[in-house]
């Protein structure tokens, strides 16, 4: 509610901002403004924000979604996650198990039955080789 307050005061003070002399301005202003939400929503529906916030989270959703299948995943009590994995919350809700984020120095609290999940193109050096040995099948997408 708080931000709704903050974004009525603002349009209140940019209407009296624009009373008197400057009122020939309304609507100059006011079409530039119309113009730079267009814009700016055609960039975020065709261009590369689409991908990163819809599409992206959306085929590791379906790669989660192959993985509770798995019966290594059903004996895990954590899932470990490096760098490069931006929305560990989802991990979390596909999985039902508490996340973590894998550092160097927590290597020595990775259980035998945990699951460690990295990126193909990022993975760190401290990961053991051993631990992620399976890849996932292809995740088809409809793009």
């Amino acid at each position: 509610m708080g931000a709704t307050i903050g974004i009525a005061a603002l349009a209140d003070a940019i209407r009296r901002l624009l009373q008197g002399p400057a009122a020939k301005l309304r609507a100059p202003l006011g079409a530039a403004a119309a113009a730079v939400t267009l814009v700016t929503l055609a960039f975020v529906v065709t261009g590369s924000t689409r991908d990163f916030y819809l599409d992206s989270p959306a085929d590791a959703g379906a790669v989660l979604e192959q993985a509770q299948d798995d019966p290594r995943v059903g004996e895990a009590e954590l899932v470990w996650f490096t760098s490069g994995i931006w929305t560990p919350r989802w991990i979390s809700y596909y999985l039902d198990l508490p996340v973590w984020m894998l550092d160097e120095s927590m290597l020595g609290q990775v259980a035998a039955t945990d699951v460690i999940l990295v990126r193909n193109d990022r993975v760190p050096s401290f990961v053991p080789p051993n631990r992620w040995p399976r890849r996932w099948p292809p995740v088809r997408t409809t793009r």
